[in-house]
């Protein structure tokens, strides 16, 4: 529905630098943690759909973050995967409970060597981002017992692995594999660059419905 929003979090970092004028790394994914409601109340895009966004503009001096989403990741009633892309500008990106979305530097001191580890980091885990979605979603205990003895019974829900596959294959694989061999150009030039802004996994966000969409269903 026009106007609703849904929070988030953030699964794939963005990294923006702030030095160029061309991103070769503005996308990132967000996970919404709550469903997002249809105009009749029934639900649009459940909890655990991926949103994958991209930045147009980071504030050099804020660095309030501009972006809005390009493509959503989910599954359907019949529990196959969907990929469908989104017009830019229908579903807008801010922070937590729809303040500005404001971008860090972890970058900006410390020598060089510790800089390109954390940045390596960062960036290697888009590579590993369909492992660790196919990592169990809830995992509990129960212990029961009986004349002196105990028992635990573990109860596991499993994630769908192939969700996370699509994300990765469709929009984040030629980085993954750029940065396998971390012997591209573009990206030992970015390794060197003094400012990186970044959103990192964890981040808290809002989406809001900014335009009429019809997702297939």
């Amino acid at each position: 529905a026009l106007g609703i929003t849904a929070p988030g979090t953030v699964s794939v970092p963005l990294l923006w630098d702030e030095g160029s004028g061309e991103q070769l790394y503005n996308r990132f994914a967000i996970t919404l943690t709550e469903d997002l409601s249809a105009t009749n109340g029934s639900v649009a895009l459940p909890k655990g759909t991926v949103i994958i966004a991209r930045a147009t503009h980071v504030g050099q001096e804020n660095r309030m973050v501009q972006a809005s989403a390009i493509a959503i990741v989910y599954t359907d009633e019949s529990g196959q995967i969907q990929q469908q892309e989104i017009p830019p500008g229908a579903i807008l990106i801010a922070g937590e409970e729809g303040e500005p979305l404001i971008a860090s530097s972890h970058l900006d001191a410390g020598d060089d060597i510790a800089k390109q580890d954390l940045l390596v980091g960062l960036l290697s885990g888009v590579g590993r981002v369909g492992e660790v979605f196919a990592q169990p979603r809830v995992q509990s205990r129960n212990s029961i017992n009986s004349g002196g003895f105990s028992r635990d019974t573990i109860t596991v829900e499993s994630r769908e692995p192939q969700i996370w596959s699509a994300v990765l294959d469709g929009f984040f694989s030629p980085l993954a594999k750029r940065l396998e061999k971390r012997s591209d150009r573009a990206v030992e030039e970015l390794l060197s660059r003094p400012n990186i802004a970044i959103v990192p996994k964890g981040t808290k966000v809002s989406i809001t419905v900014n335009s009429f969409l019809n997702v297939s269903r």
